[in-house]
């Protein structure tokens, strides 16, 4: 293993960039990044290059400087999804942003309730693991202010999705906040489908949000995966400024895309697209935050045209509300079964 040590200078505003090599088998490159400045606690902060979503991407993060102090931090862990119970759980915190493999500072086995309330812990930046039997790994990161209580919820995903599934798992903090996750795409030029709290079915499409956290979660499956280029957003009655969204597949048992909505007075965070026709190798976080009305044809300038469905396609019925929609035979890979 090669290690290479590089300085950045940041600009007047703060912010700073660099740029990794990523490698050809397409495997994560990872580096390491140490944000200091005078009279605040240094930061570390991981950061994973190439993977899912493909080498490319640009990583953004909004790095927190703390100064030295003492903080409080709650956390709560709860299931996506009602019908699956968490037994046992443990929360593991590390030092810095990304840091979910590195030497464990804190660990603690959660009570019943799932909920853990720190009464006294050094201030700073720490990433925090949730980690349950048969439930796939939630991470998130904190940034602990002197003196200030900090609430945290974590959404866990139960270890039960099929090859042709996705899982969304949606945060957020703030008083009086009602956020509402969609997914948009287009079957062709006069057949549309926006799968949300209205409307929960739609060519493959199905919303289940069942989550047993309230207020602060919502979670959504992608029942089937067909081949659309689907627009994923996150719409709320105020900012997204602390909102987390994190999606989940059968590949590994951790999130592999996380996003953070950037900070912003704005009403729409436009989070990601999916090229179902490719898979989750196309995942394209877009990250970006605007005002209606949410445009699914922004994926194209990416994937190109998008396939667009016929009367005259073969292959397995769906139900799009009460009408037949049968997806192209030459699809069957994103289906559980065929005609």
């Amino acid at each position: 293993m090669t290690c290479r040590s590089l300085s950045v200078q940041t600009d007047s505003a703060g912010r700073f960039n660099f740029s990794l090599p990523a490698n050809i088998d397409y495997s994560p490159s990872f580096a390491t990044v140490l944000v200091s400045k005078a009279g605040f606690e240094p930061v570390m902060w991981t950061v994973a290059v190439g993977g899912v979503p493909l080498g490319g991407i640009e990583k953004r993060a909004e790095i927190d400087l703390v100064q030295e102090g003492s903080a409080s931090l709650k956390v709560s862990l709860s299931s996506a999804f009602r019908n699956k119970q968490i037994d046992h759980s443990t929360l593991q915190i590390r030092t810095g942003y990304g840091n979910f493999k590195g030497p464990v500072l804190y660990s603690y086995n959660l009570n019943s309730t799932k909920s853990l309330y720190i009464a006294s812990i050094p201030a700073g930046v720490y990433s925090l693991s949730a980690v349950a039997a048969g439930f796939a790994r939630a991470d998130t990161e904190v940034a602990l202010y002197p003196g200030k209580t900090l609430s945290k919820a974590l959404l866990l995903s139960p270890l039960d999705l099929t090859p042709d599934q996705i899982r969304i798992t949606l945060t957020w903090t703030g008083e009086n906040v009602d956020l509402d996750l969609k997914a948009a795409f287009s079957l062709n030029a006069n057949l549309s489908c926006l799968v949300g709290y209205n409307q929960r079915l739609c060519a493959g499409a199905k919303l289940i949000a069942e989550s047993e956290s309230g207020a602060g979660g919502e979670a959504i499956t992608l029942q089937q995966v067909g081949p659309f280029q689907y627009l994923l957003y996150v719409q709320g009655n105020r900012t997204i400024a602390s909102a987390e969204l994190a999606l989940y597949t059968s590949l590994k048992p951790y999130a592999i895309l996380r996003l953070k909505a950037p900070r912003s007075d704005k009403t729409v965070w436009n989070a990601f697209c999916l090229n179902g026709l490719e898979g989750v190798g196309t995942l394209l976080p877009l990250s970006l935050m605007t005002e209606f009305p949410v445009d699914p044809r922004v994926c194209q300038e990416a994937y190109g045209p998008a396939y667009a469905y016929s009367s005259q396609d073969k292959g397995l019925t769906l139900e799009q509300n009460s009408t037949a929609v049968p997806l192209p035979g030459a699809f069957q890979h994103w289906l559980l079964s065929s005609n």
